[in-house]
């Protein structure tokens, strides 16, 4: 019989980026417009984007259909299913063996094309990209090692952007004003140790600080970026070393994790009043006392 405590609920799942979901499921923005992202609509065919997603409330609106709303709302009307078929299939129970995509999607468009097209990647040699990594305090040779400059097109303008690789292939973008992704989403493993453990991080730049805080990390561990929270259920080491954010989205998917096996460990509290590890690093930088994976909470 299936545990319902380990359930998770309606309240923590409008909590998961509506941008990020939509892209595990390879729907990505034609434009962004601040907040705004506008896709093709992900419900029926069309040529004209007119489905929108504002990021700061986490809401979506399809403006030839006159309806929207959180990302249940949305899920339940892509996947044609109930909300508790929904949520079972995303509670943390079952997500170590269920990939997110348990619900057939509806079949591609055969005109569809990716709304954000990569042409080059280099190294990194943008002076803006470069004065954005120190912003950050990320030093160019950690940067340089696990990311690459990448020249994207949207639409008809042509952009640069950090990228970060993840393991089917996809880029995280980001860059002072831009944070976007290519298809297929998906988690970036790096393979330090036997694929037993894992430092787990919501965002490459929180792995990138990790490493600027931690120069010689535990050989044993491997390095996990998660790319965003709808990634999840696609973990798979044994044991699990958290560094997710501290904003109600990134507590909750903690708790959750950390319920669900005594072998995974929080340790956000190592950042405790801050955002994130970038957050950390940008108001301390460098701090030779910070402690090892290893660490359990209290």
């Amino acid at each position: 019989m299936e545990n319902r405590n380990e359930r998770l609920t309606c309240k923590e799942v409008r909590e998961f980026d509506l941008v990020d979901f939509l892209a595990g499921l390879g729907h990505l923005p034609v434009k962004v417009r601040g907040y705004d992202y506008w896709y093709l609509s992900p419900l029926r065919e069309e040529k004209t984007a007119s489905f929108k997603v504002n990021r700061k409330i986490n809401r979506w609106f399809d403006f030839q259909l006159w309806q929207g709303g959180d990302l249940i709302a949305f899920a339940t009307r892509y996947h044609n299913c109930t909300v508790g078929d929904f949520l079972r299939i995303l509670s943390v129970g079952g997500a170590r063996s269920a990939p997110l995509r348990t619900f057939p999607p509806p079949p591609p468009k055969a005109d569809d094309t990716p709304a954000i097209k990569i042409t080059y990647t280099s190294f990194i040699s943008d002076p803006d990209l470069l004065h954005y990594l120190y912003q950050r305090r990320i030093p160019t040779q950690i940067a340089d090692t696990h990311c690459v400059q990448a020249t994207f097109v949207i639409g008809e303008k042509t952009y640069n952007a950090i990228a970060f690789k993840n393991d089917l292939g996809g880029y995280e973008l980001r860059n002072s004003w831009f944070k976007g992704s290519t298809a297929p989403k998906a988690v970036t493993t790096i393979r330090c140790g036997a694929g037993i453990s894992a430092a787990v991080f919501e965002g490459f730049f929180d792995m990138l600080s990790y490493l600027a805080l931690i120069p010689h990390p535990d050989p044993d561990q491997d390095l996990v970026v998660l790319n965003g929270l709808g990634m999840i259920p696609t973990l798979r080491h044994r044991t699990l070393y958290l560094f997710l954010d501290r904003d109600e989205p990134g507590r909750i998917a903690t708790l959750k994790l950390c319920g669900s096996s005594a072998a995974v460990k929080d340790c956000s509290d190592l950042y405790r009043n801050h955002k994130d590890l970038n957050d950390f690093l940008c108001h301390f930088g460098k701090s030779p006392d910070f402690p090892k994976t290893t660490t359990s909470q209290d």
